[in-house]
């Protein structure tokens, strides 16, 4: 069950407790939205005469990791009623065991994984929860509608921080709920005008969450919290005054200008006083706790250089990103890119000291040039040097690597976009003070927002450095996370 020491507050009880077919939760991160929201699901399910329900996100692997698997997720709420499903017809679902024995299927997708939606959807469910509902995809919510149109006493919940207000969603669904009358002083002003354009749906509940409303958010976490993102930055007004606004701009480019370049240090090495590199002189005194190279692979193809290296060491303690090195591979004949590749892997793997602080060389192709990876190992074998090369992490871990195609998920880009964004803004990232570092950063000035808030990927050159660098910080990104802002908040 829920840890002993967890409690909700009053309006998580209400929402719990309201009688609503719908139930819109906006409003900042950390503000107890998840868990109330799974909580209420519990109760339906455990109610409902329907036997079938749902769980989605943007992936299945991010509907599980928000709402499942985290700290006082779905199955720690309900332990000893809820499992595992074992049944490969059913695909990623969870089975609920009623307290009248009987036994209840939870299905769990992302949006999309539309031929899967498709096929829940399109038998009797008796309702779900959708995480981060401002991305879905509009056939995904035409097709709830349709699905629970004959469905007595359904409920549908759904989480969003505040999003772009001209999006369809909010004109379709969240719009047109309204809040009740005890708690519209929680709820900023523009968002109520922004409720006031639709009519209302029956029994849509409006719920704006803050960080008063998670008992666990102390006065102490909430100003923790704040600090992690620039003020006026499309993210601070998002998830931390929970206010509706669009993406727009460079994403890095303002931050960066603060952004920290190694520099030049003078200290006593083998017996005399030398001015050496400060970076340089952390990887003499084995001050990292790992190396990593990303590789993106890209077309080689006339002035696009498409494929680059990044080198990049974590520290001691994983409390910040030392960026050592990059390099753009200039050939353009296949075999020509992996001698390249190889060699220069070489080059920053005898600058090593202690050699078993490599972790490994994580690399992204797509198409034809996905089939160089296992002629990268070769070669790499081929000049003296056995190392793990694997298909680069996306975001958080291996595990999800393992289930997503070839590009990320929505959820899992923006992620690393904001761990990167983290790292800058709490100038836990160095730049070692060389030209091509100063390319990268220059690069990194130039990404700018698309339509869906992730960084517009016009297949250009500074796109393809940000993926080679987001390949050596994701890795590690939850440790990297807990020891820059806590893992208690």
């Amino acid at each position: 069950m829920i840890e002993d020491n967890f409690t909700f507050s009053q309006k998580s009880f209400d929402m719990i407790m309201c009688p609503s077919t719908f139930d819109l939760l906006e409003g900042t991160a950390r503000s107890s939205k998840s868990t109330s929201v799974m909580f209420k699901l519990g109760l339906m399910i455990e109610q409902s005469k329907q036997n079938q329900f749902f769980i989605a996100g943007t992936t299945a692997v991010v509907a599980r990791r928000n709402l499942i698997d985290n700290k006082n997720g779905f199955l720690e709420q309900f332990k000893g009623c809820v499992k595992e499903g074992t049944n490969p017809r059913y695909g990623s679902h969870l089975l609920f065991i009623d307290s009248k024995g009987m036994q209840k299927i939870i299905y769990i997708f992302g949006f999309k994984d539309k031929a899967r939606w498709k096929t829940v959807l399109g038998s009797t469910v008796g309702g779900g929860v959708i995480d981060e509902i401002n991305i879905a995809d509009m056939d995904f919510i035409n097709e709830i509608y349709r699905a629970l149109a004959s469905v007595d006493n359904f409920w549908i919940g759904a989480t969003l921080n505040p999003d772009n207000p001209d999006k369809e969603i909010y004109k379709r669904l969240i719009n047109k709920s309204r809040p009740l009358k005890k708690y519209l002083n929680d709820i900023p002003h523009s968002i109520l005008k922004e409720l006031a354009k639709e009519k209302p749906i029956p029994n849509a509940i409006y719920w704006h969450f803050n960080f008063n409303d998670n008992p666990a958010m102390t006065p102490d976490k909430v100003n923790r919290f704040k600090q992690m993102y620039p003020a006026d930055s499309f993210f601070f007004a998002s998830k931390i005054l929970g206010l509706r606004g669009v993406v727009e701009g460079v994403i890095f480019g303002k931050y960066l200008s603060n952004a920290l370049f190694s520099k030049s240090i003078n200290e006593f090495i083998g017996g005399k006083t030398q001015t050496i590199d400060e970076i340089d002189f952390d990887m003499i005194n084995a001050r990292h706790v790992k190396y990593l190279i990303g590789v993106d692979l890209g077309g080689n193809q006339g002035d696009k250089k498409g494929t680059t290296m990044q080198f990049t060491g974590i520290k001691r303690g994983y409390n910040g990103v030392d960026l050592i090195d990059h390099h753009i591979v200039k050939a353009t004949e296949a075999n020509d890119i992996v001698i390249e590749i190889a060699d220069k892997i070489q080059e920053w793997y005898v600058q090593i000291q202690n050699k078993s602080s490599f972790d490994e060389v994580y690399i992204d192709g797509y198409g034809a040039v996905g089939m160089l990876l296992p002629t990268i190992r070769k070669r790499l074998i081929a000049i003296g040097l056995n190392l793990k090369v694997r298909l680069s992490v996306k975001f958080g871990s291996l595990e999800t690597q393992k289930k997503v195609a070839d590009k990320a998920p929505v959820g899992d880009r923006l992620s690393r976009m904001m761990l990167l964004l983290l790292l800058i803004h709490q100038k836990k990232i160095r730049f070692k003070n060389t030209k091509i570092m100063h390319t990268v950063m220059d690069a990194l000035k130039t990404l700018v927002y698309a339509e869906d808030g992730l960084p517009l990927d016009n297949n250009q050159l500074a796109m393809d450095i940000y993926d080679a660098v987001c390949y050596t910080i994701t890795p590690f990104a939850s440790k990297l996370n807990e020891n820059i802002v806590g893992n208690d908040i």
